[in-house]
């Protein structure tokens, strides 16, 4: 089908209340997509939280009753490094989504407005970020959410790697072997690497997700 053929519609996009204007007065779909994603990981991430903190305090009753000498040689989480990790976790998954909505939100704005302004049917020919409904109407169809979900994630990723490295690496003293430090160190580095990689997949994973579901709506109510 040629682009000529298409019956192009000039009417306001019925984006049924999920819809705000750009300062030029033109509609365009706002979406919550990638919140609702990364809130239903932060949830997770509570839940797992709130699980890891309950069998901390069930270890912790039941070092009581061990003799001091079995004692040392189990060691249970700190509380407060529990909690650490959790707030982390969530602070990454909520941040990371309202930062991907904002700025599909706002390529979003930027396109009603160049809609408008060029026409549809330019627009469409012009822009691959510019699709067209059923009804012939153009939208934004996003790749924002894998685009800096894999940023979002490779910052995770880098963060998370560090953090968990220097924690390693404070374990070792003097008396600790060459060759366990070594390994600490090499290993440490590799599981950094692989823990980037995971996480950007990861996060372009999560963001294709959260554009499929933008664009899907997007296209349904325009």
């Amino acid at each position: 089908m040629s682009i000529d053929s298409i019956n192009f519609s000039t009417k306001t996009p019925a984006f049924k209340g999920n819809y705000k204007r750009t300062e030029q007065g033109n509609p365009y779909y706002h979406t919550n997509s990638a919140m609702k994603i990364g809130g239903t990981l932060a949830g997770l991430c509570a839940l797992g939280t709130a699980i890891d903190l309950a069998g901390n305090n069930f270890f912790q009753k039941a070092l009581k009753n061990l003799p001091e000498a079995d004692k040392d040689l189990i060691k249970i989480n700190n509380k407060t490094a529990i909690l650490a990790n959790g707030l982390a976790a969530l602070a990454i998954h909520l941040g990371c989504a309202a930062f991907i909505d904002h700025k599909r939100n706002e390529k979003a704005k930027e396109t009603a407005d160049f809609v408008k302004k060029v026409g549809t049917k330019n627009a469409v020919m012009n822009s691959d970020e510019v699709a067209l409904s059923n009804k012939g109407r153009a939208y934004y169809d996003s790749n924002t959410g894998a685009k800096y979900g894999v940023w979002c994630g490779t910052g995770a990723g880098l963060v998370t790697g560090i953090l968990g490295y220097a924690k390693e690496l404070k374990k070792l003293d003097s008396k600790t072997p060459d060759v366990i430090k070594t390994a600490t160190k090499t290993g440490g580095a590799i599981g950094i690497a692989m823990g980037i990689g995971i996480s950007a997949l990861g996060g372009w994973l999560l963001g294709k997700w959260a554009d499929s579901i933008a664009n899907n709506d997007a296209r349904k109510h325009a």
